[in-house]
């Protein structure tokens, strides 16, 4: 798993910069979250067993202070 840096982006406000991009896998892996993949269990339908996943920085302006977390899509 790496990220996608050539698909970055940055948002900002008053408070805060984000800077998001994609987390790429060199091969077939998705991170779903638990009830998608009981969904996906019990339906067996390929909508549920897809994901983006986003790496994320979001950065306080005023502080300075850097947080660190992941968002997951779920199509």
């Amino acid at each position: 798993m790496k990220p996608a840096w050539k698909n970055a982006y940055t948002q900002s406000d008053k408070q805060y910069m984000v800077v998001e991009t994609e987390i790429m896998s060199n091969g077939r892996v998705a991170y779903l979250d638990k009830k998608c993949y009981e969904l996906y269990k019990q339906t067996k339908d390929e909508k549920f067993n897809q994901s983006l996943t986003r790496l994320i920085f979001r950065t306080n302006k005023e502080t300075g202070e850097t947080a660190q977390g992941e968002r997951i899509l779920i199509y």
